[in-house]
């Protein structure tokens, strides 16, 4: 005999396993389960009124080291550079420049630019 208990376990851990597999697909894996499976070699450079940042002022800007490790999505680390640039930032005109290997593979670059 089927139960409302029943059906409610089905349903609980089917939605979770929809979500599983949706976040595996996605970009920015915020608020899944699923496993990061990306280790990304990073450096920044940010230039500000003709001016580049040192690595302190990058750290206290971004809330990130200038160069380090990105255990997630490097799209993580890319969303907290806009958020910053688009709000807090967004007076001072900055260019900022992403270099990233992700698992070791080609070097790659992310702009932003005013």
């Amino acid at each position: 005999m089927i139960t409302l208990r029943k059906i409610g376990l089905v349903v609980f851990f089917g939605t979770q396993m929809i979500l599983i597999i949706l976040g595996y697909f996605s970009d920015t894996k915020y608020f899944c389960w699923v496993p990061y499976d990306q280790i990304s070699l990073y450096s920044i450079e940010v230039k500000v009124d003709n001016r580049f940042l040192s690595r302190e002022e990058i750290q206290a800007r971004y809330r990130q080291p200038s160069t380090g490790r990105e255990n997630r999505n490097i799209e993580n680390l890319i969303s907290i550079i806009q958020q910053y640039e688009s709000t807090y930032g967004a007076d001072q005109s900055a260019n900022v420049k992403l270099t990233y290997q992700t698992n070791g593979k080609e070097l790659k670059t992310w702009e932003l630019t005013p």
